[in-house]
């Protein structure tokens, strides 16, 4: 009876152990997603100055194409106007559900890193519109994609990874056909 008694307790303490490390590990987890939206918001401001540079000093006769680079300057801010409030939303529902010891749902990750692969695909439409199109193709906005990619790592997650880059396959090579048809 004793032998039972014994088995029976040292099951109930590691399924106890398992939910623990769970849990921590979900928290680990949201507590990285915090920190990737972090280096996320700097990398995307990098790349956003430099494109300003790259339609400044790409551009064909530049000091007559002041006011599309004012255009793109302001189309530049309303993305990073976008950005601001996802990220600031994507951050109070992490601190919520930390708060509530809950991890996030599956789906609001993949929804999230959809939205995260898209921001290099409006940056290269963006700068299409003001540079030659082939030339933006080429430009340093295309590394914003493995960027993004390399930072989806870090939701330890190697599927949301594969659906990652498999995303910004897609949405390069639609947007570089829709120029090359054009």
């Amino acid at each position: 009876m004793g032998n039972y008694y014994e088995i029976i307790m040292h099951l109930f303490e590691t399924i106890s152990e398992t939910k623990f490390y769970e849990r921590h590990f979900n928290q680990e987890i949201m507590q990285s997603e915090r920190l990737r939206e972090f280096v996320l918001g700097g990398v995307i401001l990098l790349f956003a100055l430099g494109s300003i540079i790259n339609i400044f000093f790409l551009g064909s006769n530049y000091k007559a194409r002041v006011p599309e680079l004012i255009n793109a300057f302001e189309w530049i801010v309303l993305l990073f106007l976008f950005l601001a409030i996802r990220s600031f939303f994507v951050r109070r529902v992490i601190r919520i559900r930390m708060k509530k010891g809950k991890e996030l749902p599956d789906i609001l990750r993949y929804i999230n890193a959809f939205f995260e692969i898209s921001i290099p695909t409006i940056g290269l439409f963006i700068l299409s519109i003001h540079i030659e199109p082939v030339a933006a193709l080429v430009s340093p906005m295309l590394l914003l994609y493995f960027f993004i990619i390399i930072i989806s790592s870090l939701e330890l997650n190697p599927r949301l990874s594969f659906f990652v880059g498999f995303v910004a396959a897609a949405e390069y090579i639609s947007i570089s056909l829709f120029y090359l048809s054009s």
